[in-house]
């Protein structure tokens, strides 16, 4: 992606898989044209109880979440992980923050 003066930050979000509302990403991050490597921590948007109940899941195949939801009416907050309480394995799904690694490269 090539920037102009005056177009020169990146935005970006991403849904965690394995989760009924974790999200990561970028808000607008100003491009130096150098590139850089940044490490970003997980959220949760507050819209669903993270029940970890794979049927919630759409990434997990989870037919559930296509029909039903498990609402909370919470509020944008640090995610507080995989825990293990349902269906999901913290040594297979969880992760410690920083959730993912974004490497922008100059080409």
């Amino acid at each position: 992606m090539a920037t102009t003066q005056g177009f020169n930050r990146l935005s970006i979000a991403m849904m965690l898989g394995a989760t009924n509302d974790a999200f990561t990403g970028l808000d607008s991050l100003q491009l130096n044209g150098q590139g850089g490597v940044y490490f970003v921590n997980a959220y949760d948007a507050g819209t669903e109880r993270n029940n970890e109940d794979a049927a919630y899941m759409g990434a997990l195949g989870g037919l559930a979440s296509l029909y039903v939801r498990d609402p909370e009416h919470g509020v944008i907050a640090p995610h507080p992980g995989i825990r293990g309480d349902n269906d999901l394995d913290p040594a297979i799904w969880g992760w410690d923050d920083p959730a993912a690694r974004i490497t922008i490269e100059r080409l």
